[in-house]
């Protein structure tokens, strides 16, 4: 086999370990050889044999294995440990204010709240903050769907697209014709986005004289 070094040598950054062992010590498994091996984030030490003395931090697969027990009685693992096993692909289920994100471990799962900013990882709901404005607009508690910048829906808008709804301080919502999707337009400012813009509300009924 390859020396250890090798194999941790060409670990890409984004990878996340399979286990987290105390002591600093972290399991990897080489995507090349299939190869397990253990690595020291402290004393940049690798090997392929598992450490003496050290064990599995908070055992991260009992959620998986128990997880409707295990819950909130102090013996699911860390949630350090999800969020470091989590996929740089992955998306958040929900956007809080205040930069959190929530996201779902799919070994076991179960939720969590991740901040970015302070790289603090947590089972219980921060306090004090809410659902982010258009966190949902895609999919309600699922993953995002991908969507084309508000700004290209608006720039193939026909000239006699028809508006959908008149809101104060210039603003208009409109439905794009290729995808469904709903955004709204300034023509004062020429800014789209899909979140409906805040203090603002529909102008004096535009529909009031087709009904």
């Amino acid at each position: 086999k390859p020396d250890a070094d090798i194999l941790s040598s060409r670990r890409g950054e984004e990878e996340r370990p399979k286990e987290k062992l105390n002591g600093g010590w972290e399991k990897y498994v080489d995507d090349a050889t299939g190869y397990e091996y253990y690595y020291n984030s402290v004393t940049a030490e690798s090997k392929y044999e598992r450490p003496d003395g050290f064990e599995t931090v908070q055992d991260p697969f009992a959620s998986a294995r128990g997880k409707a027990s295990a819950q909130r009685k102090g013996k699911q693992v860390d949630a350090e440990v999800l969020n470091a096993r989590r996929s740089a692909l992955d998306e958040p289920v929900e956007l809080l204010t205040g930069g959190w994100e929530k996201f779902m471990d799919e070994e076991s799962g179960v939720f969590y709240y991740w901040h970015e900013k302070s790289g603090i990882s947590t089972y219980d709901r921060p306090e004090g903050f809410s659902t982010g404005k258009g966190a949902f607009d895609s999919v309600r508690g699922e993953l995002f769907r991908e969507r084309e910048a508000a700004d290209i829906l608006s720039s193939r808008r026909e000239a006699d697209a028809v508006v959908e709804e008149f809101l104060n301080g210039g603003w208009c919502k409109y439905v794009d014709d290729a995808t469904g999707y709903e955004y709204y337009y300034n023509e004062s400012t020429g800014e789209s986005t899909y979140d409906r813009p805040d203090g603002f509300q529909t102008h004096q009924n535009p529909f009031g004289g087709v009904r």
